[in-house]
């Protein structure tokens, strides 16, 4: 414990843990004093395995996988996620004995069912459901493993209350597309093995970049888990637990090609006993994603032609009176006859049919993991896990393909009509009077109109081909889905783990850890950047090319070489039991976050002149004390609370607590109740002029935390014991949002190297999200079992603030459901087993989204999904995988203007040797 408190460096944090390790000392004392009682299921804690309670015992085992006592004899048609032998009928084999008669000796004789099955997240032990008052869904290897799911986001599609818009496509997402209780990544946490993952500089723990390869299963609360785990926590927690091999030594090989370049190997080697085990993995892929697509805008923008000049008599260029000082139209509107071409009309215009290749999409995806687990005594057991993650993919891929054309820049503007000074973009009349946005319009984005504003081009560059003016597709440019100017994103991301788990005796426990996390970024991209337009006068800024087409330099320079983020935690948490039923625990929790990048400088040229560094850091100090108790086999609750000091917001106190009823052995009802918090990222605390703090260091102090509360109530009914169904309606609501206001620099000026517009994170009104979680399984046959999983989300902005095109805020989407969420979804999977033999049919329902800045009637549409993934064992040693994606050819955007796939395929096998 010393040596946590030497890591800590403010004095606060000091005098926290030695308090801690006072209290601590003297529960030791009163714990050894405690008689030795009966104590209920889940609730006593070994000092050994010698000494331990036969419950405690049991639950350790089935929590690493290897069967608890008490849980060894449930029915195989209720084991819903191991592989069935098969079998003529649900009755016993005779050579398998009976389950223990039910007696009223006590609650180890309840008849088992899933109210039974053990998880550690929710409580950080051991813990079976029915004694826990969250609700814990579980997703096993077996199951991620049967629907052929690659990343973690692959693998939550049969959680309730999770989201996954975006497919994982080699295994990287970057739109922020998944979701839990319609909060985003910012606002659930990621665990692996109970320590938090995600990046120093945003807070993002993107599931659809993790690969399952060393997970047993992964554990997600859904509901706020701040007591437990800190900020961030308001959706609830995943938690990915990795595995712990026992046996002899297991090599395990595998390889899988897909479509469009998909390649995946695995290769595994692992073993260990009760003292030693050791588990070492890597797993390469890599994917082209260059599909082609298709996808209808329904409406789109109208832009003045070259001909078109404004009639504006009250504003003439001959006449001062007409003009104020800065030489802008006292009415609003453009001088008389001034040039239109490029404006944005009011007028809406037709649908739109896009076509195009997916090319900017590639990925390469590398992923190294060690696991070494040592038990020097029965009662100590000592971690070490190391991942190394490295990531390279276009910055903008799988694909964004439209733009909102109207009020792409908003805000007040100092002239009366901001879009002739290009301080704001929206529709003017035909006198040059700006206009409020009609109806949404949406532009395909090509390479003309990434650099257009205003749209004035309706020729290629070499004048040969007209067409309607700002819509250089499909005559002169394709869609390319790249408004990033072909960025490139290279990440490496560094994780070391050390755990210690210390059984003190029978009645105390301590578990400790340290994290050291670094993740490091570098941008790229080509210089030259390609069009097709008049767009420049029909002058490229290097001339023409072999092919005619125009020459755009974009100087490297424009990147960050690195940026570089670092962060340190540790914990430390005491738990005893005070009492039969009763485990009172209490920790302590510091983090520190670093940011390190390089600053740029440039000429009037824009050329690098020169660079130096810049870095910055927040900390958090954490105590928390949480009290779990069992009052009878019908009631269990907990309560706790937990205080947060940061440096960057002062003090915050988040009390919690739930309550779950057991009115039988197979019905229980539960509620949960607790105040959450989101702490700034390091992003946030500073202006910034790039999405990863580029060229700024400017502080953003009056930055407030968000807070706000979370509550549930659900009922968990078995009516058979081959059927189960959890129902949850779930309501939560966050204060002093955090959302980017982004403005015209005030010191830019053409060639003093300032950027043109800078953001800054602001607190913004409210933001909701609630609905209903529900989830069936059915284990109908020996070797058959269904699970349905919907999910119903309202998730909504909202406030006493303005969202009017004169606001800084807009647009915001005030009271409209986030663009990135279906209203409702459903996940249904249909598994067959048969002696090593696996077939899963997954089907995915959404029904559909709303458009980026848009509204309900240009909504995405509704779309279905049918998914097949097969195991099929060649030899005791070999398997084939195959796996047949969107089985229906069905074409449909899982976001708005980001279209997936169509069919597509995997087929691989699987070599194991040894074990």
């Amino acid at each position: 414990m010393s040596k946590n408190i030497q890591l800590m460096s403010c004095p606060g944090s000091v005098l926290a843990v030695a308090v801690l390790l006072a209290g601590s000392l003297s529960l030791v004392g009163a714990g050894r004093a405690l008689a030795e009682p009966v104590v209920p299921d889940g609730y006593r804690l070994a000092r050994s395995s010698e000494e331990a309670t036969p419950h405690l015992r049991d639950l350790l085992r089935e929590a690493s996988g290897t069967g608890a006592a008490d849980l060894q004899n449930i029915p195989s048609a209720w084991q819903w996620t191991q592989p069935l032998e098969p079998k003529l009928s649900q009755k016993r084999p005779a050579d398998l004995p009976e389950p223990p008669a039910a007696t009223a000796a006590g609650p180890d004789e309840d008849q088992s069912n899933f109210l039974d099955e053990v998880s550690v997240t929710a409580t950080r032990r051991p813990t079976r459901a029915r004694d826990s008052t969250q609700s814990v869904n579980i997703v096993k290897r077996e199951d991620f493993q049967a629907q052929g799911a690659v990343t973690v986001s692959d693998a939550l599609l049969l959680i309730p209350g999770f989201n996954n818009s975006t497919p994982a496509l080699g295994g990287q997402s970057n739109l922020s597309a998944n979701f839990l209780r319609g909060f985003p990544d910012t606002e659930y946490v990621v665990l692996r093995d109970g320590v938090r993952l995600g990046s120093p500089f945003n807070g993002r723990s993107d599931v659809s970049a993790i690969v399952l390869d060393d997970l047993e299963r992964i554990e997600v609360i859904t509901g706020g888990s701040t007591l437990r785990y800190g900020s961030g926590s308001v959706g609830g927690v995943i938690n990915l637990i990795t595995e712990t091999p026992k046996g002899r030594p297991r090599l395990t090989v595998s390889y899988e090609y897909g479509s469009y370049s998909f390649n995946r190997t695995v290769a595994k080697f692992s073993g260990g006993d009760d003292i030693f085990a050791y588990n070492l993995i890597f797993t390469g892929i890599a994917a082209q994603n260059n599909y082609p697509f298709g996808f209808t805008l329904p409406r789109t923008p109208q832009f003045y032609g070259p001909n078109d000049v404004a009639r504006n008599p009250g504003c003439n260029s001959d006449n001062a009176a007409d003009f104020d000082a800065f030489g802008t139209c006292l009415n609003g509107g453009f001088p008389d006859g001034t040039s239109l071409y490029g404006y944005l009309k009011p007028e809406v215009g037709p649908p739109l049919k896009v076509q195009g290749i997916n090319n900017e999409s590639h990925v390469g995806n590398d992923n190294y993991m060690a696991k070494l687990i040592y038990k020097p005594t029965t009662n100590n057991k000592l971690s070490f896990r190391f991942n190394q993650h490295n990531l390279l993919i276009d910055d903008r891929s799988p694909g964004y393909f439209d733009y909102n054309a109207c009020g792409i820049i908003a805000g007040p503007t100092a002239t009366k009509n901001g879009t002739y000074n290009f301080d704001r973009f929206l529709p003017v009349d035909i006198s040059g009077r700006e206009q409020r946005c009609p109806l949404q319009t949406y532009l395909p984005v090509t390479a003309s109109s990434t650099l257009a504003l205003p749209y004035s081009y309706s020729n290629s560059y070499n004048g040969r081909i007209s067409f309607k003016p700002g819509f250089s597709y499909p005559s002169a440019e394709q869609a390319q889905g790249e408004d990033a100017f072909f960025r490139q994103r290279s990440s490496s991301e560094s994780e070391f783990t050390f755990s210690w788990d210390w059984d003190i005796n029978s009645s105390q426990s301590l578990n400790t850890y340290f994290l050291y996390y670094r993740q490091a970024l570098h941008f790229y991209r080509d210089p030259l950047y390609f069009y097709n337009s008049d767009l420049l006068g029909g002058i490229a800024a290097n001339g023409s090319t072999a092919s005619g087409a125009g020459e755009l330099l974009i100087g490297a320079n424009l990147l960050r070489p690195y940026v570089v983020g670092q962060r340190y935690e540790v914990q430390s948490s005491y738990n005893v039991q005070l009492s039969p039923g009763q485990i009172l625990s209490a920790g302590v929790n510091y983090v520190q976050d670093k940011l390190d990048y390089q600053e740029n400088v440039r000429g009037d040229n824009n050329e690098l002149l020169s660079y130096f560094n810049k870095g910055f850091s927040t900390s958090r100090l954490s105590v928390f004390v949480v009290d779990d108790i069992i009052f009878s086999k019908l009631l269990t609750t907990n309560v706790g609370l937990r205080y947060t000091n940061s440096d960057q917001f002062g003090s915050i106190l988040t009390p919690a607590a739930g309550v779950r009823v057991n009115l039988s052995d197979n019905l229980s009802l539960r509620g949960n109740y607790s105040q959450v918090f989101n702490s700034a990222s390091l992003l946030n605390l500073y202006v910034t002029t790039g999405t990863y703090g580029q060229n700024t260091g400017l502080p953003n102090p009056s930055l407030k935390p968000e807070t706000g509360i979370t509550y549930d109530i659900g009922v968990d009914w078995s009516p058979a014991r081959n059927l189960a169904f959890k129902l949850t309606y779930f309501d939560t609501y966050v204060d002093n949002k955090f959302n980017n206001q982004t403005f015209f620099n005030p010191n830019f000026a053409p060639g003093n190297g300032e950027p043109v517009t800078i953001s800054q994170t602001i607190n913004l009104g409210s933001y909701r999200g609630s609905g209903i979680e529900f989830s069936g399984d059915w284990q109908f046959a020996d070797q058959w079992r269904l699970r349905v999983v919907w999910t119903n989300v309202d998730a909504r902005p909202y406030g006493n603030y303005s969202d009017d095109i004169d606001s800084v805020t807009y647009p915001n989407y005030k009271e409209f459901q986030d663009y990135n969420l279906p209203f409702n979804s459903v996940i249904a999977a249909l598994t067959y087993t048969n002696k090593g033999l696996s077939a899963t049919l997954l089907g995915r329902y959404d029904d559909g989204k709303y458009r980026f800045r848009g509204d309900n009637s240009s909504r995405v549409p509704s779309w279905l999904t049918l998914d097949l993934n097969l195991e099929i064992p060649i030899t005791t040693a070999f398997t084939m995988t195959a796996s047949v994606f969107n089985i229906t050819d069905t074409q449909y955007e899982y976001l708005d203007a980001n279209p997936a796939p169509g069919t597509t395929f995997r087929l691989g096998g699987r070599f194991t040797l040894g074990g």
